[in-house]
């Protein structure tokens, strides 16, 4: 118990004297609680003890003692669980203070790589200063403990009278070998705390590092996403959203914080003019106190309204999340799963698309949608539907030179026929129609869209079907018109106007297929 409170004493004085250790720690204070009751045991085992020294009756005398020792065993268990604490508590702090030290220890590192929370030099490491410290303790206590061996061996050679005190200076050299070992094996652990934190660490960045090497690879692929281009729409303003949010919520606490510094100003100056007996400074503190406390609501009032538009702002960033995410959930798992990774845990890496979204619609009544279907005069959206059944037949043939938007468009050419074809030859999707040439071809195309990069994707999408031959082609006015002319007059039309006919090898429609 007296070697413990040695300890403790060493421990307490060290969390005193440790600037990162916030004194008021739920942790701390509960260790501080041990203490306090194994002393209060202490306290009560040594009362019963002096009763039991002038006790007379053996029996009486024995079942105090009992008790004073039940009450040093729950004293020293006290003790033990406060030093256990003080050791985390004081292990965490060095932990925090490595983790803080590095970031001017790789001060000097690229900032495009990511700095790591554990210095690169091993004598840098928390752990390392804590196993010099276990080492040098460790040797102190060895020396120690030589000390006392040789102490006490001397006591049989010096003369009788000196005996007692040579034994009592082993004694001493023995407890202070024991203190010793004890902070020794406290160093120890912490060091193998320390030591397996800084290895989690390493590894949690390792694979973090492999996880953002993994996603950079899958970048390119997953900008090409027609599905992406989506998602990067809704997670965009998701955290749009959720930084303003962030942003309101950093300036309702600081309003909070100077309306509170201000308060606890004007309370002091109230006490100063309490205190005060000159009249005229007396008014003038309560005036400034009046006005600090004006200045206090008024920052309160401002504070309770963005609280308000927090609150609003939270539920419209929890339903454009789940916007996001519902989408990302409804996605093809392989692709999802690819672009999870890409944007991160965070949702923070958004790359740029590379394709304009296209919203490829289903109907559960193809041959109505096509039966009904007529191009609008103006085209504003566009239009492409997949199907599950042909929305063509006999009876509804696919119409063949009708009349186009006016403007600029474009359409996805899947096939081109000298000879009739089966109505329902396309199954996949609507709405077609077929355009005749002069040299006896009809051209069959699907969709209609405002900008190359829609109609490129749709083409993406419909050689997925098995269209391999399938490519992008301009319209103007209902006419066709070469694709490049289209982006020459409208640069801003794709994301990279020099790679527009890449993959789109329109062999001039003219692709023949005699059925």
């Amino acid at each position: 118990v007296k070697d413990n409170r040695a300890v403790l004493d060493k421990l307490m004085q060290r969390i005193i004297d440790n600037k990162n250790i916030n004194k008021n720690d739920e942790n701390l204070v509960a260790a501080d609680n041990h203490v306090v009751n194994a002393n209060v045991k202490l306290n009560e085992a040594s009362n019963l003890r002096t009763k039991a020294e002038k006790e007379n009756d053996k029996e009486k005398k024995n079942t105090l003692l009992k008790k004073a020792f039940e009450l040093e065993k729950q004293a020293l268990k006290e003790q033990e669980e406060a030093m256990g604490m003080y050791e985390t508590i004081l292990g965490d702090a060095e932990r925090n203070l490595a983790m803080n030290a590095n970031n001017s220890s790789n001060a000097g590192n690229n900032n495009n790589i990511e700095k790591s929370l554990v210095p690169e030099k091993m004598e840098d490491r928390a752990s390392y200063r804590e196993l010099k410290k276990y080492e040098k303790l460790d040797a102190e206590a060895n020396y120690l403990a030589q000390r006392a061996n040789t102490v006490r061996d001397s006591a049989n050679t010096v003369k009788k009278k000196n005996r007692p005190g040579v034994i009592a200076m082993a004694d001493d050299l023995q407890k202070q070998s024991d203190e010793k070992r004890t902070e020794a094996n406290l160093a120890r652990n912490n060091y193998d705390k320390l030591k397996q934190q800084e290895e989690d660490q390493l590894a949690i960045e390792q694979k973090r590092r492999d996880e953002k090497a993994a996603a950079k690879e899958l970048e390119p692929e997953v900008a090409k996403m027609n599905e992406y281009a989506r998602y990067y729409q809704l997670q965009k303003e998701a955290n749009a959203v959720r930084d303003k949010l962030s942003d309101n919520e950093k300036s309702e606490k600081i309003l909070r914080d100077v309306a509170d510094a201000k308060k606890t100003e004007a309370m002091n100056l109230r006490m100063d003019a309490d205190k005060e007996s000159d009249l005229a400074k007396k008014e003038d503190l309560t005036k400034r106190a009046d006005n600090l406390e004006a200045t206090a609501r008024q920052q309160l009032r401002s504070a309770d309204s963005l609280a308000t538009a927090n609150n609003n702002l939270r539920g419209t960033y929890d339903q454009k999340q789940a916007l996001a995410d519902n989408y990302l959930n409804g996605v093809d798992p392989e692709k999802s799963s690819k672009i999870a990774k890409v944007v991160g845990s965070d949702k923070n890496n958004l790359v740029n698309p590379e394709v304009t979204y296209v919203e490829i619609a289903r109907v559960d009544d193809p041959v109505k949608f096509a039966k009904d279907f007529k191009a609008p005069e103006n085209l504003t959206t566009d239009i492409f539907v997949k199907s599950n059944t042909a929305g063509y037949n006999k009876d509804n043939p696919i119409p063949v030179n009708p009349a186009g938007p006016k403007g600029d468009y474009y359409m996805v050419q899947v096939g081109a026929f000298r000879n009739p074809i089966p109505q329902d030859l396309f199954k996949e999707f609507v709405p077609i129609r077929g355009e005749t040439t002069n040299n006896g071809l009809t051209r069959y195309t699907v969709g209609y869209f405002t900008t190359f990069d829609a109609a490129n994707n749709a083409k993406k999408e419909i050689r997925t079907l098995g269209y391999k031959d399938a490519f992008v082609v301009g319209f103007k006015d209902g006419k066709r018109a070469g694709v490049n002319e289209l982006l020459a007059n409208n640069p801003g039309n794709v994301n990279n106007a020099n790679n527009a006919n890449n993959g789109n090898n329109a062999n001039n429609g003219n692709n023949a297929n005699n059925g």
